[in-house]
C-alpha cells in the first residue's frame, strides 16, 4: 500500500507562477499553492520547533515551540539548584547570596575566624 503508515508521501502541491522571480534573475518556477504564514499570537500559521534553552523569540515575532529535549534540559538544570524542600543534607552555594527578608538559623550560626557578621542580631545571640 504506498500510503501505509511508514510510507507516508511528502507531497507539497505546487503550480507554475510566471511570475516569479529566480535568484539568477531568470523568471518562472514552480512554487507552493499556499503557503503558511509564521504562527504569531494573533496569526494561526506554522510553528517551528527548536531544542534552544536561551531563546528570546516570541509568539508575537514568530512561534517556535521547545522540543522535549529543550524542556527537559531546563528541568534538569533547574534541578540542578538548591534543593527547595526541608532536607538535612548538606547544600553548598558558591557564590555570595542576599536575602531581601529574613533568615531563621534553627541550630545557630558559625562564622569562619576572620569572618564578620553585618546586620542587626536579635533574640538570645545578642
Amino acid at each position: 500500500m504506498p500510503n501505509g503508515a511508514n510510507k507516508k508521501l511528502n507531497f507539497i502541491p505546487k503550480v507554475w507562477d510566471s511570475k516569479h522571480e529566480n535568484e539568477d534573475g531568470s523568471n518562472g518556477a514552480y512554487v507552493p499553492i499556499y503557503i503558511a504564514p509564521d504562527a504569531t499570537n494573533s496569526v494561526q500559521g506554522d510553528v517551528f520547533l527548536s531544542d534552544s534553552v536561551n531563546g528570546t523569540q516570541d509568539a508575537e515575532n514568530g512561534m517556535t515551540a521547545a522540543t522535549p529535549k529543550a524542556v527537559a534540559q531546563v528541568a534538569s538544570s533547574a534541578n540542578d539548584k538548591l534543593d527547595k524542600t526541608i532536607t538535612s543534607e548538606t547544600q553548598t552555594v558558591a557564590g555570595k547570596v542576599d536575602f531581601s527578608s529574613g533568615v531563621n538559623l534553627n541550630d545557630g550560626a558559625t562564622i569562619p575566624n576572620g569572618k564578620v557578621l553585618a546586620g542587626n542580631v536579635s533574640g538570645n545571640a545578642t
